[in-house]
């Protein structure tokens, strides 16, 4: 499972950027462009929830932006279904 986000320009430090894959750690981060990026699980979910969580500081390093995508899937023979459907 991936997601790609598009950063608008902004107070907050790309460079710094770190997505997480609940259950696996540190997702793979592909940028395709300077405020373009793909993150990546490093394997399939298994049945249930699968979560990816990305998050970055701002300029001033006190505050975080944060964002997060859950995938579902009910049973090994169904495919995903992320809740922002």
């Amino acid at each position: 499972m991936s997601i790609r986000l598009t950063f608008k320009e902004g107070k907050y430090r790309l460079k710094d950027m770190a997505c997480y894959v609940a259950g696996q750690g540190k997702a793979s981060l592909n940028w395709v462009s300077k405020t373009e990026v793909v993150a990546t699980a490093n394997k399939p979910f298994g049945v249930g929830r699968g979560r990816i969580n990305c998050t970055m500081p701002d300029n001033s390093g006190k505050h975080y932006y944060w964002y997060s995508n859950v995938w579902i899937r009910s049973s090994a023979d169904q495919g995903y279904v992320s809740e922002k459907s």
